[in-house]
């Protein structure tokens, strides 16, 4: 598992954890996802700065990368690591040097990444496989589609460019911008170009 430096910077304070996990929109600097480990005073930190809108800076490649929560907000949650835990994580030190006593696990989701009857204008999708975009499309839209159009489906909304790929670290994800009309119009010209068959 690769633990990247993660840093929250707000009115002039920073707070230092590790992510495990993060999700983001590399060219918007959006975050949609981050998992955390760290002191409970600074998880708790992280995740109340989060929700307020702070920013989070992530060391990716050697250099830091500045990265906004999603604006439409996010919820968190978190929970303190059982005792084996914490004695096999070693390598996590406290300010003093000393290991951490009380590790807390964290994680900042944005609303948009979570099931909802809303609509949004944008649907983030955490470890995409084709199949888990069929069934968030069949449970979104009300479409005469069949599972094995999926790969079909796939690959015309990403040539579409309705479909785009979030860089992950110790996971992958997906945008995907899609309304009801444009997804039976996808499918009227699959239908209609013979590439999909009932």
């Amino acid at each position: 598992m690769k633990l990247v430096p993660v840093s929250l910077l707000a009115h002039q304070s920073r707070i230092d954890c590790l992510a495990d996990r993060l999700l983001f929109h590399a060219e918007a600097s959006r975050l949609y996802l981050v998992s955390l480990v760290g002191a409970d005073s600074a998880v708790r930190a992280m995740l109340a700065g989060l929700s307020g809108h702070s920013y989070l800076e992530a060391r990716i490649d050697g250099e830091w990368t500045t990265i906004y929560p999603d604006v439409r907000g996010g919820k968190s949650i978190r929970a303190r690591l059982a005792e084996s835990s914490i004695k096999q994580a070693t390598r996590f030190r406290g300010a003093a040097g000393r290991p951490a006593h009380t590790l807390t696990h964290g994680a900042w989701i944005a609303d948009k990444a979570l099931p909802s009857s809303e609509e949004h204008e944008e649907i983030c999708l955490i470890d995409p496989t084709p199949e888990r975009v069929f069934c968030l499309l069949s449970s979104r839209f009300v479409a005469p589609a069949l599972p094995e159009w999926t790969d079909w489906i796939v690959s015309r909304l990403k040539e579409d460019g309705r479909m785009s790929d979030l860089q992950g670290i110790g996971t992958t994800g997906c945008l995907l911008r899609l309304a009801e009309g444009e997804l039976d119009e996808l499918l009227s010209q699959g239908v209609r170009s013979g590439a999909l068959k009932f």
